[in-house]
C-alpha cells in the first residue's frame, strides 16, 4: 500500500499537470493532434498528459530505491 506521502506526491503532481497543461495549451504553446488522442480531456489536457505524471510518480521511488547506495542497517528495507 503506497503511503501517505506518495498520495500527496501524486495529488500534487496531477494538480500541476492539470494547470500547467490547460495554460500551455490555452496558450497555444501546445497542440494536439485530436486523431491520435482517446478524446479524454480535462479542460484542454488529453488524459495522455497525465499518464506521464503518474508514471513519474511511480518509477522515480523505484529508481530511487534501486540506485540508493546509501549503507543500511540490518533489517532496514
Amino acid at each position: 500500500m503506497p503511503s501517505k506521502a506518495w498520495w500527496i506526491t501524486l495529488l500534487t503532481i496531477l494538480s500541476l499537470t492539470l494547470i500547467f497543461d490547460n495554460l500551455i495549451i490555452w496558450a497555444g504553446i501546445v497542440e494536439y493532434d485530436t486523431s491520435k488522442l482517446l478524446g479524454i480531456v480535462a479542460g484542454y489536457a488529453p488524459v495522455e498528459d497525465f499518464f506521464y505524471a503518474v508514471f513519474a510518480v511511480i518509477i522515480v521511488p523505484i529508481l530511487w530505491k534501486y540506485f540508493d547506495k546509501t549503507p543500511r542497517k540490518k533489517g532496514e528495507s
